[in-house]
């Protein structure tokens, strides 16, 4: 039977090599390529899939504990929600701009792999359950909108300079690309906000209140203000074209930092602590 470190190891090598056979699509437009690379990344998401079940089987719970475990989720997730779009949209090469960030996750969570998470044992299942999945769904959802947005800003600055490069030919229209933008926003801000209401339920079942002094819960408050202040004023007209892309990718950025900074070893030592 395939242990874990197998199948982890095995999905980082599908990863790595759908990775390079799209920068070899990318280089020459070659039909080879992106087909090989779109079956590199299925079989890395399907092993990805099978390590995420053996998790399950193995601690008896979601593995959304921890530096590691939502690392993995987290690429998982983002990997699940691309399919969808990439064929929702026709965007070819949006594992491409994908990659870097799923591969980015495996390998810092790989740093952490013996991060002791025990404490997780103790989650009631459902709300938590239900709080985590949507907040992840929520972060899948804002990583494609950071992708559709460098996308933008790649082709807006091709066309601006009248310089075609490699991804002119292979990105869709820059309205079409600010329309993905605008409905990975809008989703994830929904689901987000539905993690947030489970993870409230959650809250005041487990530990008796409703919100807490947890820099999780700081954190999470503060990503959502930003994210539906954003959503607004995308839709309200007010940030529209290249500026709005760019707070988009900013925004991003902080969803990054955050992620993984409530995830460390030491801030959840300090908020279990409390």
């Amino acid at each position: 039977m395939i242990g874990p470190q197998s199948l982890f190891c095995g999905m980082a090598t599908l990863y790595l090599a759908s990775g390079l056979v799209y920068c070899g699509y990318l280089a020459t437009e070659r039909g080879l390529f992106l087909t090989l690379g779109k079956s590199f990344w299925g079989a890395a998401f399907l092993v990805h899939s099978l390590f995420l079940f053996s998790a399950v089987i193995k601690i008896g719970r979601l593995p959304i504990a921890g530096t590691f475990e939502t690392g993995i989720f987290f690429a998982w997730a983002i990997v699940l929600v691309s399919y969808f779009s990439a064929v929702q949209y026709r965007i070819r090469i949006l594992g491409i701009f994908v990659f870097p960030l799923v591969f980015f996750l495996i390998l810092v969570s790989s740093f952490t792999v013996h991060q002791n998470v025990s404490w997780a044992r103790s989650f009631p299942p459902l709300y938590f359950g239900l709080h985590t999945v949507f907040l992840f769904l929520g972060y899948a959802s804002f990583a494609l909108a950071f992708a559709t947005a460098v996308m933008f800003l790649v082709l807006e600055r091709q066309i601006k300079w009248k310089k075609i490069g490699l991804f002119f030919r292979r990105l869709p229209s820059l309205e079409l690309l600010e329309e993905a933008n605008d409905r990975f926003l809008g989703e994830g801000t929904l689901l987000y906000t539905l993690g947030i209401f489970f993870g409230l339920l959650w809250s005041r079942k487990a530990l008796g209140f409703f919100v807490g002094k947890d820099p999780k819960e700081i954190f999470a408050f503060g990503t959502w203000a930003f994210c539906a202040l954003l959503f607004w004023a995308r839709h309200s007209g007010r940030l529209r074209g290249k500026k709005g892309m760019i707070l988009s990718v900013l925004f991003f950025g902080w969803v990054l930092v955050t992620f993984l900074g409530i995830s460390h070893p030491v801030v959840t030592h300090l908020s279990d602590s409390r």
